[in-house]
């Protein structure tokens, strides 16, 4: 896997803009399994669930409780 890119758009539009919060480029790396797909692009079902479930923890992680 390559290393981040710290040249490319994405880290230049977050350099830009304090609104945008990057995460690891790796924090879904343990869903890249052929088991969890449907085609080379989408998800299955269980791919589905898994990437919503750990999206919204990791969104509440990044974000915070609502208050």
């Amino acid at each position: 896997m390559p290393p981040p890119n710290p040249r490319s758009s994405v880290h230049q539009l977050a350099e830009g803009d304090s609104n945008i919060i990057l995460d690891n480029e790796h924090t879904f790396d343990s869903l890249e399994t052929p088991t969890l797909f449907i085609d080379p692009m989408h998800f299955n079902g269980p791919g589905e669930e898994r990437f919503s479930a750990m999206l919204g923890r990791r969104v509440r992680e990044i974000l915070g409780t609502p208050r």
